[in-house]
């Protein structure tokens, strides 16, 4: 069972370096998997109702990792 996900994900990773290598138009690709990625921390991280119970903390870790930027990523309420 283990070893054929990562069969399958072996060769979903190999079919798309085979696609970059042959100069394939990839962005499409990238988008949806950034936009996926980004939906899906934001969801995990601010799915509290209330912005005040959010978790900053998790989104500024996951953001820096992934983008490599050390952007501050406070909730301010609006005056």
């Amino acid at each position: 069972m283990y070893d054929d996900v990562m069969n399958q994900q072996r060769s979903i990773i190999y079919k798309q370096r085979r696609e970059v290598l042959d100069g394939a138009d990839v962005q499409d690709t990238i988008k949806n998997m950034m936009d996926s990625w980004i939906t899906s921390s934001v969801e995990q991280a601010c799915s509290a109702d209330s912005p005040e119970d959010w978790n900053f903390d998790l989104i500024r870790e996951q953001f820096q990792g992934m983008f490599t930027t050390d952007r501050d990523f406070r909730y301010t309420p609006a005056q």
